[in-house]
C-alpha cells in the first residue's frame, strides 16, 4: 500500500509537498482504513481544487517519477518549478513511502532536471521507528546490508555501473537483475516489481487497460445496468471482414511481446490485451484462434434488443467503461489506481456511487484509490472521511500547496461542502471582474 508520497521542484511544487495516506485523528468509516504493523493507512485520498490549482501535477509528478524508475523514461528537463529561475540548477525530489509485505520501505530520489543529473537516491527500510539503510546514493553507494564477502563484491560492481551513469536510477539497474531465491538482494526486484505491478496510472481522458476476460465482460454488463446507462450486456464481436485497422504486423509483434513476458502462447479465445484503434479509440480485443492466428474483436452494447458500438455510446458510459477495473476482483488486492479527474463525463450521482462501490468492495483487501474531482458532493463526511479529503490551493506565487481538511478538525456533523464552497478551506476559483476592461 502507497502510505505517503512527497514532491518538491516540479511543475507547480515548489516547496516539499507531502500526500498522505496515514489516518488522522477522524473515527468514522473505519472500514476505510488498513491495518499494516503499527500504521493505519487509508483506502481513499480525494482531493479538490480550483483550475490550474496542481490537481493534475500532483498526479503528473507521480506517472514522471513513476516511469522514470521503472521504465527509465528521464523527466523533460523544463519541468522543474519554474516560478523562480534558479530552481533549474536546484534538484527535483520524489519519495514514495509504501507498505510491502507488511514491512515499510522508503524509496525517493533527486535530480536535476536540466541536465537529467541524479543527484541522491535512497532505499531505506523503517523497522520499529529505526531506519535500515538498503542503499544510499550520492558520490558513492553504501548499504546497511550484510552481504558476505562474495555479495560485497557484487553489489560495488552494481554501484560502480551505477555511478557511471548519472543519468540512470540504481533501482532500476539492480532491482531487473537476477539473483538466487535467497540472496540478500531480491529485496530490490521486490520494490521495483512492487512499483511496476501496483501502482495504475489513469490521466484524465485516457482509457485503462482492461483485457475482456468472460467474468469482465460480465462485471461490465451488471455494473452498466446498475447504473443506469440503459445497457443489459456487454460483450464482444469480430470485426467484420476480418478488417485490421492496425499496420502490417503490428498484432504480431503484440503476440510475440506476450510470449517473451509470459513465456508460454496464449490460450485459443482468451484476451490478451485491448488496443484503441486509432481512427476512433474504440477498444478493440484482441486473442488468437487455435491456430495461434490473431483476432480482432470490437465490444458491443446492448440495449434491450439492439446494439450498439462503442463510438455510440454516451460520453459517461464510456468513461464508466475506463474506470471499472478498478471494481473487478481480477485487478489485485493491492493495486492502487491514481485517477486524474473522476468525475469527468459523468454525473455528480453516479460518482457517489462509483466511490461507494469501491469502499464496499475494498472492505477486505488493500486496494487504494487516488483521484482528483471538481464534484463538490463528495465533501460528505458519510462518505469519506476527513483525513481522506484534499484540498490544492494555488498560491499567490503560482506554486501549489496540499493540505488535508483534517487540520481543521470539523465536527461530523459539518456540512463540508456548504464550507468549502463559503471559500472556508481555500483551494476555490479567486475571480476578478472583466469590468470595465470588456466594456
Amino acid at each position: 500500500m502507497l502510505i505517503q508520497f512527497r514532491v518538491e521542484n516540479f511543475l507547480s511544487f515548489n516547496e516539499v509537498q507531502s500526500l498522505s495516506l496515514i489516518r488522522g485523528h477522524s473515527r468514522n468509516l473505519k472500514e476505510h482504513t488498513y491495518e499494516a504493523g503499527n500504521k493505519s493507512i487509508l483506502k481513499t485520498a480525494a482531493i479538490f481544487g480550483s483550475n490550474a490549482s496542481g490537481k493534475t501535477n500532483l498526479i503528473k509528478a507521480i506517472y514522471r517519477s513513476l516511469t522514470y524508475v521503472t521504465e527509465g523514461i528521464p523527466i523533460p528537463p523544463n519541468e522543474y518549478c519554474r516560478i523562480n529561475r534558479s530552481n533549474k540548477d536546484r534538484p527535483t525530489s520524489f519519495e514514495y513511502e509504501m507498505e510491502i509485505n507488511e514491512k515499510t520501505f522508503v524509496y525517493g530520489f533527486e535530480v536535476i532536471l536540466s541536465t537529467s543529473k541524479i543527484k541522491r537516491e535512497w532505499l531505506y527500510q523503517l523497522e520499529n521507528e529505526k531506519k535500515k539503510i538498503l542503499f544510499e546514493r550520492a558520490e558513492t553507494i553504501v548499504t546497511d546490508i550484510e552481504k558476505g564477502e562474495e555479495g560485497q563484491i557484487r553489489f560495488n560492481v552494481y554501484a560502480e555501473d551505477s555511478i557511471n551513469m548519472p543519468q540512470r536510477l540504481f533501482l532500476t539497474d539492480i532491482g531487473r537483475r537476477h539473483f538466487g531465491e535467497n540472496s540478500i538482494f531480491r529485496i530490490f526486484g521486490k520494490v521495483l516489481t512492487w512499483m511496476i505491478t501496483n501502482i495504475r496510472i489513469i490521466p484524465a481522458g485516457e482509457p485503462t487497460r482492461f483485457v475482456f476476460s468472460k467474468e469482465q465482460t460480465t462485471l461490465c454488463s451488471k455494473v452498466l445496468s446498475s447504473y443506469g446507462t440503459g445497457v443489459t450486456e456487454v460483450c464482444s464481436e469480430k470485426l467484420e471482414g476480418g478488417f485490421n485497422p492496425f499496420p502490417p504486423n503490428f498484432i504480431d509483434r503484440v503476440l510475440d511481446d506476450y510470449r517473451k513476458k509470459n513465456k508460454k502462447n496464449p490460450t485459443p479465445g482468451e484476451p490478451i490485451t485491448v488496443l484503441r484503434n486509432p481512427d476512433n479509440l474504440e477498444p478493440l480485443i484482441i486473442s488468437v484462434d487455435e491456430s495461434g492466428n490473431p483476432i480482432v474483436k470490437k465490444l458491443v452494447f446492448r440495449h434491450g434488443e439492439e446494439s450498439f458500438e462503442y463510438t455510440e455510446e454516451s460520453e459517461g458510459t464510456n468513461r464508466l467503461m475506463d474506470l471499472l477495473p478498478i471494481l473487478s476482483k481480477d485487478s489485485g488486492d493491492e493495486a492502487i489506481y491514481i485517477i486524474d479527474e473522476l468525475d469527468r463525463s459523468m454525473h455528480a450521482h453516479l460518482t457517489e456511487r462509483f466511490v461507494q462501490d469501491f469502499e464496499k468492495l475494498c472492505e477486505r483487501s488493500k486496494r487504494q484509490l487516488i483521484f482528483t474531482t471538481h464534484e463538490f458532493r463528495l465533501l460528505d463526511l458519510n462518505l469519506l472521511r476527513r483525513d481522506e479529503i484534499w484540498f490544492a490551493e494555488k498560491e499567490e506565487d503560482g506554486s501549489t500547496a496540499l493540505f488535508s481538511l483534517e487540520e481543521f478538525n470539523e465536527r461530523g456533523d459539518r456540512r463540508v461542502e456548504k464550507a468549502y464552497l463559503e471559500g472556508r478551506y481555500g483551494a476555490i476559483p479567486n475571480f476578478k471582474s472583466l469590468f470595465p476592461a470588456l466594456e
